[in-house]
């Protein structure tokens, strides 16, 4: 049943005041605690609903105007109110806790608290609701946004804006085709693996800033594998040579983005062809199950190698401005964002990948395992897709599932290739390992299977 007129209205109104008292309350609290400030509860309660009255009287009276100019009349009366409070009271000002600069951000949230009020009123509640916790949290997670400032160099920024231009300013103008008779190379394609490759290594560094080594490693290697984890690989590998002391941190990163691997492979399986995840579940379960086994060994080895070392009250994996703690001793994190280097990977996947699409087009479809084994050192994905498509159009179940592992062992090897070339010794060693366990154990499922 439909709301009458006026219980929409005073519905609207409610959620003025309630956006308000949203804001307000952390305001309120924000001058308890620092002594300063202008404005509390009842005053962006009744700011919210001078806003919701302007809108109101503004459709009444046909004269849209009416909110901008009651907007104007506020920010005058506000803005010498603030600066009166903040000179008038006494706090206790470093940095960026003075009551000058508390006055500007609770007139600023003062105006939008207006605003979204009046937002209510023009029929658009939802969004002013969900801009008023927007605003309560960005004046509630002061210290933790000034904190994340803080430990943000010029770099930094230079690498984001490049992140930035590649990705909304450069990808749109990049045709979305294929350019070769073979369906090979696609540049807009290719640019996006360039971009997935950099903001992987950019959200790495960020995330071992924040996080420390152990747990920034683990969650980029989570959080990347589901992309690629090929792409995971080839960032850690380099940043070996940047980090020499987190190598077998970085190689326990590695396997943690291959056992995401074989879970991405059993989730396009179970899409494209739900019957076939019986064939295929168990081994593919077995594999990251060897994963999980020699990733969790690491983290244990790592953990306790660096176990109770402290430097200054701040243990291995705790955060410097400029660097990781470990060994008692201070660590650079360098930037580890270059295009350059996410570019090269991305030719040399394409290289691969003209193989491949050249071996579909002119080899007979007796290699299908020749194919699936050349896809495999390219990506996994397209190759499982194909293979589990087939089965569900009356191919032979055991000759994909076969098709899949082997892309899968092959793509354990380009990746072990990656590191092999381009990591340190003490990254090399544990991947080594594991892919001989990797490559050992998918053998023998493909025998018994």
């Amino acid at each position: 049943m439909e709301l009458s007129a006026d219980i929409v209205l005073v519905r609207d109104f409610a959620i003025a005041l309630a956006i308000g008292a949203l804001v307000g309350v952390e305001r309120e609290k924000h001058r308890e605690r620092s002594g300063h400030g202008a404005a509390g509860l009842r005053s962006f309660m009744l700011i919210a609903e001078t806003g919701a009255l302007a809108a109101w009287l503004g459709q009444q009276l046909a004269a849209p105007w009416l909110v901008a100019a009651v907007l104007l009349a506020l920010a005058l009366v506000i803005g010498p109110l603030s600066r009166r409070s903040a000179n008038g009271q006494t706090a206790i000002a470093t940095g960026d806790t003075s009551p000058e600069r508390a006055g500007i951000t609770t007139s600023i949230a003062a105006l939008t608290v207006f605003l979204l009020g009046a937002v209510t009123l023009y029929g658009h509640a939802e969004l002013a609701v969900a801009l008023a916790i927007t605003t309560s949290a960005i004046l509630a997670f002061r210290e933790p946004m000034h904190g994340l400032v803080r430990k943000i160099d010029t770099d930094d920024i230079y690498a984001g804006l490049k992140l930035l231009i590649a990705t909304f300013i450069v990808l749109p103008l990049i045709p979305n085709r294929t350019l070769d008779p073979w369906g090979a190379f696609n540049p807009f394609q290719l640019w996006s693996l360039v971009i997935i490759i950099s903001a992987l290594s950019l959200v790495g560094y960020v995330a071992m800033r924040w996080l420390g080594s152990e747990r920034g490693i683990a969650l980029t290697a989570l959080s990347g594998g589901l992309v690629s984890s090929t792409a995971v690989t080839l960032s850690f590998a380099r940043r070996s040579h940047e980090q020499v002391e987190t190598s077998r941190m970085l190689a326990t990163g590695v396997l943690i983005a291959w056992l995401v691997m074989y879970a991405r492979v059993l989730i396009e399986v179970a899409v494209v062809h739900p019957p076939l995840v019986w064939r295929i579940g168990g081994p593919l379960l077995a594999l990251a199950f060897v994963c999980a086994v020699l990733a969790g060994y690491g983290w244990q080895r790592n953990s306790r190698d660096h176990n109770g070392l402290a430097h200054d009250g701040q243990t291995q994996s705790g955060l410097l401005h400029n660097g990781l703690v470990n060994n008692g001793h201070q660590l650079p994190v360098t930037n580890p964002f270059s295009l350059v280097s996410a570019t090269q990977f991305a030719l040399f996947f394409t290289a691969v990948l003209f193989v491949v699409k050249l071996s579909q087009h002119y080899l007979p479809s007796e290699t299908l395992y020749g194919v699936a084994a050349l896809a495999g050192f390219a990506e996994v994905d397209s190759i499982t897709l194909s293979l589990a498509s087939m089965i569900r159009d009356g191919g032979d179940i055991r000759t994909a599932s076969h098709g899949i592992l082997l892309a899968t062992l092959t793509n354990t090897w380009t990746k072990a290739g990656l590191v092999l070339v381009l990591a340190t010794a003490q990254l090399r060693r544990p991947i080594l390992l594991a892919t001989l366990s990797l490559t050992a154990t998918t053998l023998l499922l493909m025998l018994v299977m």
